[in-house]
């Protein structure tokens, strides 16, 4: 334990700092070796000691984790930030601004006069509406947040009432939710069915699983390289893909080879257990669980049974 002298010593600046022990203790700990890689020749000749294990995985073309929605924020380098791959709802969101955009100047142009609103092509948040009005001042349209009623409610004029206009959509068909962790997951069994708009349902193509991992956060290191890099990057990305694809291929052939059913046998201790029921009561299995100074781990028939089945049976058991 420390004394309040050898405290104030180490929080002078006058003392000399830490010990040349603790020096020694200190810089032995900063260069100490990476851990040894152990597992398959093909991860280890992959693998880069200067990265982080996540890293690594994101590089191989691996998840680092078999959980679908990451608990916690994204670092702003993390090979599995969101940020780093075009998102899924983008183009979407455009096309529906541009959609709301002709809309309201179709109706400007058909009454004659011009919103003074500038904002109109951002999108409206939830929970709030956007008020056009024309040059006079007059509500012209309201633009309200996609909610339950899904509602756009127009006025002719300042002191005609608004009246709700549905958009014809059905209020039962199930909406797109997103949320902060994510877009919920489909109450389908399947992966990769998806409901068709005429009813059925069909596989989804490359690009719509690319899409579909982008909305989910899951890496995509194994598809093309995204939109808005320059030339060599998207040479190297493609090669990194090229590599992860015949790591994928590698490590397939290898689990192949490996995917051996392994052996069972009976111990020599339960061989003789069992040599000791069947001499007294053959196949009877219902009768030597019963036995309580025999069957003194209180097995059951079924138990029993295929106990002696994996000895080699009855015969083998008075073969030795």
């Amino acid at each position: 334990m420390a004394t309040p002298r050898q405290r104030r010593k180490s929080r002078s600046s006058s003392h000399g700092g830490p010990s040349a022990r603790s020096k020694k203790a200190a810089v032995k700990k900063l260069k100490k070796p990476a851990p040894t890689i152990r597992g398959p020749e093909i991860l280890k000749e992959k693998w880069d000691r200067t990265k982080t294990v996540r890293q690594n995985y994101a590089a191989l073309g691996l998840v680092s984790s078999l959980q679908i929605h990451q608990s916690g924020g994204y670092d702003r380098d993390d090979p599995y930030n969101k940020s780093t791959y075009p998102s899924a709802t983008s183009n979407e969101t455009t096309a529906a601004d541009d959609v709301q955009k002709d809309e309201d100047m179709t109706e400007n142009s058909a009454s004659g006069s011009k919103p003074a609103d500038k904002g109109k092509g951002k999108a409206v948040k939830k929970g709030m509406a956007r008020i056009i009005r024309d040059a006079e001042g007059n509500v012209v349209h309201i633009i309200e947040a996609d909610d339950e009623t899904d509602a756009v409610y127009e006025s002719t004029a300042s002191t005609a009432p608004l009246k709700p206009k549905r958009k014809g959509k059905d209020k039962d068909k199930k909406k797109d939710v997103s949320t902060p962790w994510g877009q919920p997951l489909n109450d389908s069994d399947d992966d990769f069915a998806f409901e068709d708009p005429t009813g059925g349902t069909r596989q989804l193509t490359k690009e719509e699983r690319a899409e579909r991992d982008r909305a989910l956060h899951l890496p995509v290191a194994a598809l093309s390289a995204p939109t808005g890099l320059n030339a060599a990057a998207a040479k190297n990305a493609s090669a990194a893909s090229l590599n992860a694809a015949k790591l994928h291929s590698a490590l397939d052939s290898l689990a192949g080879e490996l995917s051996v059913p392994v052996p069972r046998f009976t111990s020599l201790q339960e061989e003789e257990w069992l040599r000791s029921l069947v001499a007294k009561y053959g196949e009877d299995y219902e009768a030597a669980s019963k036995d309580r100074k025999l069957n003194i781990w209180q097995r059951t028939p079924g138990e029993i049974k295929r106990a002696v089945r994996k000895a080699g049976g009855k015969q083998a058991l008075f073969l030795v």
